[in-house]
């Protein structure tokens, strides 16, 4: 089931790939195969609370795990971030930034997230940007007004 959810994934087919992962949830709730395809598909579906109530869960398993490289925690954390942006939950966004910043890599880790942290640092140009104009609430914001002003620096 887990490889099913993960070819669906693949193939950008979300809705199909969540139903299997609840159902792959129900059957194993603590099964982190199941809640990263649950998290994904739930993010991709716009479905953001459900996305960041998997990715928490995921970060409380990865964080309670005895052995941590940072690698799947960076990912959980930066995913966790998005989806607190999309909700509008920038003070969230900021802490998750600033965790992730000072997360202990290796060099061969920071290699292999090297698209994920260009991900990070998109992220904290908008937070920075939306805590310049103030409008940390302002949903009207859009990541072409982000871009027209990252575009005049």
């Amino acid at each position: 089931m887990n490889e099913l959810i993960w070819i669906l994934l693949d193939a950008d087919q979300y809705e199909d790939a969540y139903p299997w992962a609840l159902k792959g949830l129900e059957k194993f709730p603590q099964s982190r195969f199941f809640l990263w395809g649950a998290a994904k598909s739930a993010f991709a579906l716009e479905r953001y609370s459900d996305a960041m109530t998997y990715y928490q869960q995921l970060l409380i398993s990865i964080i309670n795990a005895p052995f941590n490289n940072y690698y799947n925690e960076f990912i959980c954390r930066l995913n966790l971030a998005l989806c607190f942006e999309k909700l509008g939950r920038y003070p969230q966004v900021a802490t998750q930034l600033d965790i992730l910043e000072f997360m202990p890599l290796s060099l061969e880790i920071e290699q292999r997230l090297k698209k994920q942290r260009k991900q990070l640092t998109q992220l904290k140009k908008k937070l920075l940007y939306l805590a310049n104009v103030g409008n940390f609430r302002d949903s009207s914001i859009t990541k072409h007004d982000f871009a027209d002003e990252q575009r005049s620096q």
